[in-house]
């Protein structure tokens, strides 16, 4: 078990690619937070992490809420008593034709995108520097290739 001993948080993990990587990082050993806007996914995926046999806590946040942020850092900590790794996945992504997206589109996406992974690897990076350790994963779509 690689990551025995460690604790992750993956926002977004109530269901799609951050809810395969909770369960992977739990099947590995890590003590995982798991944080949704969707309540009902989180408390589900963290429920399944628990039935496996691993450790899960499921915490609804929404990442575009600089209180949240700094909230959902605090629960893993809290719950877990350090974090090791956080997975920035959580995403709010509105496309289109950039002559039809609205401004609030268009902000909530950059919101959501970018401010908020910013905003949670500064929050998390006061956790893990006194330690020494730690791992930062962002989750980035092949938006960046293409001109979508």
């Amino acid at each position: 078990m690689r990551l025995k001993d460690k604790v992750a948080l993956v926002s977004g993990s109530g269901s799609g690619i951050g809810e395969a990587t909770a369960k992977r990082l739990a099947a590995e050993g890590a003590a995982v937070a798991v944080v949704d806007l969707n309540e009902e996914g989180a408390r589900r995926v963290a429920e399944e992490i628990r039935n496996a046999g691993g450790k899960a806590e499921a915490l609804k946040a929404n990442i575009a809420n600089p209180a949240d942020v700094e909230g959902m850092i605090k629960f893993a900590v809290d719950k877990f008593g350090q974090l090791d790794i956080l997975h920035n996945n959580a995403i709010r992504l509105y496309t289109g034709r950039v002559g039809e997206m609205s401004l609030d589109q268009f902000r909530k996406s950059i919101e959501v995108g970018l401010t908020a992974y910013f905003y949670s690897t500064q929050c998390a990076l006061r956790a893990m520097v006194p330690r020494r350790t730690g791992s930062i994963i962002n989750t980035g779509s092949i938006s960046g290739l293409y001109g979508d």
